[in-house]
């Protein structure tokens, strides 16, 4: 599944905002989604290096799919 999902993710081109406009755009749609009182999905954010944490990222996307609770204790966006 992981071997999955790192080639799904590689076929997508990388994002980056042309514009400081596009990237508050970007985070005002995390900004909407993150405070939305009912949530679904999860989010997940790269580590130094930029590699995602792919057990975690197969498993959230398993509990995305059953319509489980999200990972207790898994990290909140700064405020």
């Amino acid at each position: 599944m992981e071997a999955r999902i790192q080639t799904v993710l590689a076929s997508f081109p990388e994002a980056k905002p042309e514009t400081a406009i596009e990237c508050s755009e970007h985070l005002a749609i995390l900004k909407r989604w993150c405070y939305r009182g009912t949530r679904t999905g999860e989010i997940f954010f790269a580590d130094a290096r930029g590699e995602l944490p792919m057990r975690r990222l197969v498993r959230g996307i398993g509990r995305v799919y059953k319509d489980e609770a999200p990972e207790i204790g898994s990290p909140k966006p700064a405020q």
